[in-house]
C-alpha cells in the first residue's frame, strides 16, 4: 500500500501518529514521505509536514539530509501558516547545514519582525538562537528583535511570552 493512501480522509492527530508510527524509522517511508512533501497539492502537503514534524521531534536524523527540500518548501509556499509552523518547528530541532546559516537566521529574524503566525515566531526565536549561538555577533541584534516582538505581542500571546524569557535567557548566557 502507496503512503499517499494513507492520507487520504481523516486529518485528525490519531491519524498522524498511526501513519508516523507506520514509517517508523523505515528510510523508503520517509522518502516517499518527503516526496508527497515535496509535491503540488497543498493539502497533501501541510498534512504529510505534519506527519513529518510529529516524527522529526523524536527522531530528527531521519530528516536531516532534507534540510534543503524543507528551506525550499518555505519559499514555494510562503504564505501557508502549516508549512511555516511544521518546517520552522522541525528546524528547532535538526541541524543547520552551515551553507544555509545565514539564510535560515535571515528568514526567520523576518518571521520575528513581519505578520507571520505566532508558531512561526515562537519557533523563529529558538532557531535563530541556534545560528546566534555559533555567531555571538549576532546576539545583540537577536536580543533587541525578540524583545520588541515580546513587547507587542508578550501580552496577548503566552507562547511569545514563554519562548522570548527562555531564548533572552539563553542569549544572556552566552560568552
Amino acid at each position: 500500500m502507496s503512503l499517499l493512501q494513507h492520507f487520504r480522509g481523516d486529518l485528525s492527530k490519531v491519524a498522524v501518529n498511526r501513519i508516523s508510527a507506520l514509517i517508523g524509522d523505515d528510510e523508503d517511508l520517509v522518502k516517499e514521505l518527503m516526496d508527497i512533501i515535496n509535491g503540488r497539492e497543498i493539502l497533501m502537503v501541510k498534512y504529510a509536514l505534519w506527519v513529518m514534524r510529529t516524527i522529526c521531534d523524536k527522531k530528527p536524523y531521519l530528516f536531516q539530509s532534507y534540510f534543503k527540500d524543507l528551506f525550499d518548501l518555505i519559499h514555494k509556499f510562503p504564505s501557508e501558516d502549516g508549512v511555516l509552523r511544521n518546517v520552522i518547528g522541525a528546524w528547532q530541532v535538526l541541524d543547520i547545514p552551515e551553507e544555509l546559516e545565514g539564510e535560515v537566521y535571515e528568514l526567520c529574524l523576518n518571521f520575528l519582525t513581519d505578520q507571520s503566525p505566532i508558531a512561526a515566531k515562537a519557533f523563529s526565536m529558538e532557531v535563530c538562537f541556534k545560528v546566534a549561538a555559533r555567531y555571538p555577533e549576532l546576539k545583540n541584534e537577536l536580543k533587541t528583535t525578540i524583545e520588541g516582538l515580546n513587547l507587542k505581542y508578550g501580552e496577548s500571546s503566552p507562547g511569545i511570552a514563554s519562548r522570548a524569557k527562555k531564548t533572552l535567557r539563553k542569549i544572556k548566557e552566552l560568552r
